[in-house]
Order: structure tokens, then C-alpha cells, then sequence
């Protein structure tokens, strides 16, 4: 992997933690005095989602890391050859800052709603208009299509093990929060799932 994908990988991550989870953190709490990254904890379906999704993006970030400040170490990676193409680099590119750009709107168009993990304390509002009329997780969508992204500039067993195991956790996650919504917005919810299709 050249230095040019090493360096973009690693600025995509650093953005996507800044801006996707630091700064819109900050903008939440000081418009409701809460704080909306709900890391759950206790022997639950809840927490257990939350440790392992974290776990995958500590993961993520250390694989990205090693890469720059130890390229040396890509072979160990498990790399698929088959797979290191430049075309597919700059398509996995693409697809992160598609990715990027995607889940800032959504995250954006959530305003105060928006939380990492289930809130179980705050009635939040249903969002339903700008990328939620096509997406009832575009947020979700984003960060799959950034792993997929990051997959295909690194093809390697480890990148292919992190997307596929972070793709099964979001396809739960999702789930239990629409359990949560359901019970939070009863039919409203349940005429939205009608309407608009779980990814696209």
C-alpha cells in the first residue's frame, strides 16, 4: 500500500472521530445537557453490541496506525493480492468520502436526536425527512460503506474480518433499536418501517 493510501486512510479515520463523534457530541450536549454517546453497560444484549462495536473500531484505528508508522508490518496483515488493484483503491476512496459526507448530513439532519446506542431515558424525536425519507439508517449505511471502503485500499484478511464482523454487529444493533423505537414512537415507527426501507 503506498504512502498516498496509508495517509488517507488514516485522515478519513481521524475525521470520521473528530467530526462524526467528537464535534457532533459537543453539539448535542450543549442544545439538550445530555450526552448523547450511550455506551450501555451491564450483562445485557445492549452493552455487550456496544463493547464489541467499539472493539472493532479500536481494531480499525490500530490497523490504520500500524500501517503508517509501520508499513513494514502490512504482510502480517494477511494480504489478498488478487484484490490489491489501484482501480479498487481509488474506488474504496471514493466510497469513504461518499461515506463521509453521507453520514455528516444524516448525523446533521438528526439534530438532537442523534445518539450513539439507545438512549432509554430521553424521548427523542423520529426523524423522517431529508436522507431518512430514502434510509431508516443512513447513518449506518455510511459506516458500512466506509469499512467496505477501507477494505478495498487494504485488502487484507484482518480489513475483511473487521468489515465483515462490524457488518453482523450493525445488522443487530439495528434491530434493537428498533425495538427501542418502536416502543418509543409505537405506530408512527411501525407506518415509517412501512414506508422507507431498513438501508435503501
Amino acid at each position: 500500500m503506498t504512502l498516498f493510501f496509508r495517509i488517507f486512510l488514516l485522515v478519513s479515520l481521524s475525521l470520521f472521530f473528530f467530526f462524526m463523534l467528537a464535534v457532533r457530541a459537543i453539539i448535542v450536549y450543549k442544545h439538550t445537557g445530555k450526552n448523547p454517546i450511550m455506551l450501555q453497560r451491564g450483562d445485557n444484549a445492549h452493552s455487550l453490541m456496544s463493547r464489541y462495536l467499539v472493539m472493532m473500531m479500536l481494531l480499525l484505528a490500530a490497523f490504520v496506525l500500524v500501517n503508517v508508522f509501520a508499513p513494514e508490518w502490512y504482510n502480517y496483515f494477511l494480504p489478498i493480492t488478487c484484490l490489491d488493484k489501484i482501480h479498487l483503491k481509488d474506488i474504496g476512496a471514493g466510497m469513504m468520502i461518499v461515506a463521509l459526507v453521507l453520514t455528516y448530513i444524516a448525523q446533521a439532519q438528526m439534530r438532537n436526536s442523534w445518539r450513539v446506542g439507545i438512549d432509554e431515558q430521553t424521548k427523542t424525536e423520529l426523524v423522517t425527512n431529508g436522507l431518512f425519507q430514502y434510509s431508516r439508517n443512513p447513518i449506518y449505511l455510511g459506516m458500512v460503506l466506509a469499512l467496505l471502503g477501507a477494505f478495498l485500499i487494504a485488502p487484507t484478511g484482518a480489513t475483511l474480518l473487521i468489515f465483515v464482523l462490524c457488518y453482523v454487529l450493525m445488522q443487530i444493533q439495528i434491530r434493537l433499536e428498533e425495538e427501542h423505537l418502536t416502543k418509543l414512537h409505537g405506530l408512527a415507527y411501525l407506518d415509517y418501517k412501512k414506508k422507507v426501507r431498513r438501508w435503501v
